[in-house]
């Protein structure tokens, strides 16, 4: 039998095959971390054979909400900037590949947390993501609930380089800290509302640890911190830390000079 849509399961070595009528299609190849997917146009003419390849992606996007929502406001920035990702949801898949994160193409992970409030990040993804990133991968954690979860852990200080100080920030602007010099450059974001997940009911304020630096605010006249980053000593990668869940942040129409989440 032929049919104009179906799908396969490729086999361990990436080969699968289906019957389908002569026609121009779309093939959608969606393959494991470290790879991301990839779409073709084809035209067929009879039983013909293709060699399909993809690379791996250059960040690897890891969402550990409960219930699995909210990657697309992360892939959708990715795909506004050019940069390919492949995904992994922690709650049902467990554990991260780990062995796969040194052939991302830019060594990034990103890791958000959503509406999770226990097991923001689990015990046994902190001791891996800290031996990555000393070892150079970069990690950009976002998220409303950790550093209140994570307080006083040597991951929360020594690694991602903040303390958490509260949580209800009950505003819902963020600037940028014009004492950073990454900061300096942002205008404004707002974190409810727009084309955002709108999910924000516990952001965490938070202060610079370490060699690290403040560079979001949601009060700039008596400092109170959205977002710190910092560069790990020799060889480590850079991390950036969130207060916030990253999926919330949006450009209201009454604020055109606030920055959109792929401006940030």
């Amino acid at each position: 039998a032929t049919a104009v849509w179906d799908s396969a399961q490729a086999d361990t070595d990436g080969h699968f095959s289906l019957k389908l009528i002569d026609t121009m299609f779309s093939i959608r190849v969606e393959p494991d971390v470290p790879y991301y997917a990839r779409s073709w146009t084809i035209i067929l003419h009879g039983d013909t054979n293709l060699n399909l390849r993809t690379q791996p992606a250059h960040v690897l996007v890891v969402d550990n909400d409960t219930l699995e929502r909210y990657a697309s406001y992360y892939t959708r920035a990715l795909d506004t900037l050019g940069v390919t990702w492949c995904e992994w949801n922690r709650p049902s898949r467990g554990l991260l590949p780990y062995g796969q994160v040194n052939r991302l193409r830019a060594k990034t992970v990103i890791w958000y947390s959503g509406n999770t409030r226990s097991g923001t990040i689990p015990a046994a993804d902190r001791d891996s993501l800290s031996r990555y990133a000393q070892a150079g991968t970069n990690l950009f954690i976002t998220g409303q609930n950790i550093a209140e979860e994570l307080q006083g852990n040597a991951f929360l200080d020594s690694v991602c380089g903040c303390r958490f100080d509260s949580s209800g920030w009950s505003g819902f602007f963020a600037f940028g800290n014009r004492a950073d010099s990454l900061g300096s450059a942002v205008t404004g974001i707002a974190t409810l509302g727009g084309d955002g997940a709108n999910n924000q009911t516990s952001r965490d304020v938070i202060s610079p640890a370490a060699n690290s630096s403040g560079f979001l605010v949601y009060d700039s006249v008596i400092p109170r911190y959205a977002a710190t980053r910092r560069q790990l000593p020799g060889s480590g990668g850079g991390i950036v830390f969130m207060g916030f869940g990253f999926e919330a942040v949006n450009r209201p129409g009454s604020k055109p000079a606030f920055f959109t989440r792929a401006q940030l």
